[in-house]
C-alpha cells in the first residue's frame, strides 16, 4: 500500500490532476516534500512552473537543462559557502530611530522576543541553516519563503518559522500585485497558506509574473554550462592520461590493406593497456606499419584553463562576489596580502550586505506589525561593527578623526566616539577652536568656551600632545559656566519622568538624560541648549494632537511625555530666549 501511495502521489505531483487541496491551520506545520527538489527545473514536483527562463538570447537549447543542478556547480557552490559562512557573523538587531540626537542615527535594540525567535528561527533547524536555505533559493532562483507557524489561530503569537522550498510556492490567482494566499504543492496535496503568514524574499522580477522574483544567475546558465562541460573535459582527459583522441590505421602506401574488425578491437586494446592507466607511458611494438593520427588537441593547446576564466569571473560576479574571495584561480593570480584584504572588504561591501539588507527589509515587513510594543519606524537589521572584514585601520581611523576634528567639521564627542572612546554628553557640540594640528593620533582639549567678555587671545600656540594610542588618550574635560534651568523646566521634567514611571510611552533614552539634568538643576551648556532649541522647534507640531493637554483622550500622549521630558513650554521659550541671544552674540563677531 504504501509503494501504491507513493506511485500514486508521484503521478499527481506530474500531471496536477486531481489534486487534494487542503487549508492549512496557523497552528499545523506544513509537510515537507518526500521526493527531492531541483534548483532548475521545468517543474517541481508540485508541478508548478519554473521562475527561470530557460530560452536564453541567441540560442534555443533549454540551458536550465544543458546547467544542470545550480547548486551542483562548483563556482556556485563555493559561492554559496561563502554567504552561508560569513552571514551570521552579524549580529541580528533592531534598529529605533532617534530624531533628536546629534552623533547617533539609532538606537540599538538588541534583546526582544522578536530577536530570541530571528536567532532561533525552527526547531530542531540550526539558525545559520535555515538562513542558508533562504539564501540558497534567493541566490538561485530569486525568491525564498517561509512560513509563520503560530500558537494558535489567525493574529496570534508567532512561535517559529519553517522553511518552504521554493519551487513547491506560487502565488495563488491571476498575476496581480496584491497576493491574498499562496500556494504549497507537496506529493500531490495543495495546500493554501495566507499571505500575512508568509514571508516571501524575492529578487529582481520575473517577466512572466511580477509577484515573483528572478536571480542573476538565470542569465550565466551558459557559463555554468561551460563550466561544467571544461570540468568534464579536463577529468576524462586525466583519466585518459592526458593524450588527445587518436586514429590508428594502415601506413601511408598501403591503402589496400583492409584491418578486419576483430583485428581492429584488438589493436585498439593493446593501445589501451600499453598507454592508459597505469600503463602510462609504456612501449608498444607493432608487427605491421600502421599510421597513427591526432584527432584533438592536447590539454595545452585547448587551453582549458583559459576556458574556466571567463566562467569563474562572470558567476562569481552573479553573485555579488569577487574570484580573490572565493579562491578561484581567476583571482588567485593577482591576489596579495593587500588586495586580498581589499577583496574581503569588497566582497562584504557588494555582496554580503546588500543581502543582509534584502533578508532584513522584508523580515521587518512581515514580523515588526506583530509585536505591539514595537514602533513603526524600527527596522530589523545586522549590526557589523564587529565584523573584521568591515573593520577600518586603526592608525587611518585615528589620523581621520584627528583631521576632522582640527578643521572643526565634526565635534569632540563624534571624535571620541571614531578612536574608539565613550562619546559624553558635555562634549556634544564642542568643536576646535584653535585650528592647530594635532600629533597623530592624539586629539587635543580646546580652549574654554568664551564668555561674554573676549579675552585676548594667547599669543603662544599650545604645545602638541605627546604621540600615543588613541585608546589610551585622555581627552581633557571642557568645564564653562553653563545655563540652569527655570523651576518651571524643572517642573514639566519632574512630571515626566512620574509618567515614565507609571508605564506611559513617548521620549528617548536622550530625553531621559534630559530631564535628570533639569530636574538635578545642572548647568546645561551652549550646545546643550541649541539642542533644546532645535528639539522644540521640530516637535511644536505636537501640540496639535490629541492627548496632549490635559482633559483630552489618551491624555497624556507620547508627544507630551516627550515634551515635557525636554522641560515642557518653560523649556521652549528658554531655550528660544537663549538660542536668539547666542545667534546674535556671533553675529557680532
Amino acid at each position: 500500500m504504501g509503494l501504491l501511495s507513493r506511485f500514486s502521489d508521484a503521478w499527481l505531483a506530474l500531471t496536477g490532476k486531481d489534486e487534494v487541496k487542503v487549508t492549512l491551520r496557523p497552528s499545523a506545520e506544513a509537510p515537507q516534500p518526500r521526493n527531492r527538489t531541483r534548483a532548475v527545473a521545468r517543474a517541481g514536483n508540485g508541478g508548478l512552473e519554473s521562475i527561470i527562463t530557460t530560452k536564453l538570447p541567441s540560442s534555443k537549447l533549454d540551458w536550465a537543462k544543458e546547467a544542470g543542478d545550480l547548486g551542483l556547480n562548483s563556482i556556485i557552490a563555493i559561492g554559496l559557502d561563502w554567504y552561508i559562512r560569513n552571514l551570521n557573523v552579524g549580529k541580528l538587531v533592531i534598529q529605533r530611530n532617534v530624531q533628536d540626537t546629534k552623533s547617533d542615527k539609532f538606537e540599538l535594540i538588541d534583546t526582544h522576543p522578536l530577536l530570541n525567535l530571528l536567532r532561533n528561527p525552527s526547531p530542531g533547524v540550526p539558525a545559520n541553516t535555515f538562513y542558508g536555505w533562504i539564501t540558497q533559493d534567493l541566490k538561485l532562483q530569486g525568491n525564498a519563503y517561509a512560513r509563520k507557524v503560530r500558537k494558535g489561530g489567525r493574529r496570534s503569537e508567532v512561535v517559529y518559522l519553517q522553511f518552504l522550498p521554493c519551487d513547491m510556492v506560487t502565488p495563488k490567482g491571476e498575476p496581480e500585485l496584491i497576493v491574498k494566499e499562496y500556494i504549497y504543492m507537496v506529493d500531490g496535496v495543495q495546500y493554501d497558506i495566507a499571505s500575512e503568514d508568509i514571508i516571501h524574499w524575492r529578487y529582481l522580477r520575473d517577466p512572466m509574473d511580477i509577484r515573483v522574483g528572478r536571480s542573476t544567475i538565470a542569465s550565466v546558465l551558459k557559463e555554468v554550462a561551460a563550466d561544467n562541460q571544461s570540468s568534464t573535459v579536463s577529468y576524462s582527459l586525466l583519466k585518459n592520461n592526458a593524450m588527445p583522441s587518436l586514429m590508428v590505421g594502415p601506413a601511408s602506401g598501403d591503402m589496400m590493406v583492409e584491418i578486419m574488425e576483430e583485428d581492429a578491437r584488438v589493436l585498439k586494446k593493446r593501445l589501451q593497456e600499453d598507454f592508459c592507466g597505469d600503463n602510462a607511458g609504456g612501449i608498444a611494438v607493432s608487427t605491421a606499419p600502421y599510421s597513427i593520427s591526432r584527432m584533438s588537441m592536447s590539454p595545452a593547446e585547448l587551453s582549458l584553463d583559459e576556458l574556466r576564466r571567463k566562467p569563474e569571473e562572470r558567476i562569481a560576479s552573479a553573485l555579488g562576489l569577487n574570484c580573490m574571495v572565493l579562491g578561484l584561480g581567476a583571482g588567485l593570480e593577482r591576489n596579495t596580502y593587500s588586495n586580498y584584504a581589499e577583496a574581503r572588504r569588497a566582497a562584504w561591501e557588494d555582496g554580503m550586505v546588500p543581502l543582509q539588507e534584502q533578508l532584513c527589509a522584508q523580515i521587518t515587513m512581515a514580523m515588526i506589525p506583530e509585536y505591539t510594543d514595537l514602533q513603526e519606524d524600527d527596522i530589523v537589521a545586522f549590526d557589523n561593527t564587529e565584523v573584521p572584514a568591515l573593520q577600518e585601520d586603526e592608525s587611518l581611523r585615528v589620523s581621520r578623526a584627528t583631521t576632522l576634528y582640527a578643521a572643526g567639521i565634526i565635534d569632540k564627542a563624534e571624535a571620541r566616539k571614531m578612536i574608539g572612546e565613550v562619546a559624553r554628553t558635555e562634549d556634544e557640540g564642542i568643536n576646535s577652536q584653535t585650528g592647530v594640528g594635532v600629533e597623530a593620533s592624539a586629539i587635543p582639549a580646546e580652549a574654554p568656551p568664551e564668555p561674554a567678555v573676549q579675552p585676548e587671545p594667547p599669543t603662544t600656540p599650545p604645545t602638541p600632545q605627546p604621540e600615543q594610542k588613541a585608546t589610551e588618550v585622555e581627552l581633557e574635560e571642557v568645564k564653562a559656566e553653563g545655563y540652569k534651568p527655570t523651576s518651571g523646566m524643572q517642573s514639566a521634567a519632574r512630571r515626566a519622568l512620574q509618567w515614565k514611571k507609571e508605564g506611559k510611552s513617548g521620549g528617548t533614552l536622550i530625553g531621559l538624560t534630559r530631564a535628570n539634568q533639569l530636574v538635578n538643576g545642572e548647568s546645561l551648556s551652549e550646545s546643550t541648549v541649541l539642542r533644546m532649541y532645535s528639539f522644540f522647534s521640530r516637535h511644536e507640531v505636537d501640540k496639535q494632537a490629541t492627548g496632549f493637554n490635559s482633559g483630552q483622550d489618551g491624555f497624556p500622549s507620547n508627544g507630551r511625555v516627550a515634551w515635557d521630558l525636554w522641560g515642557g513650554d518653560a523649556g521652549a521659550s528658554w531655550s528660544k530666549k537663549i538660542r536668539d541671544r547666542i545667534m546674535k552674540e556671533r553675529e557680532g563677531k
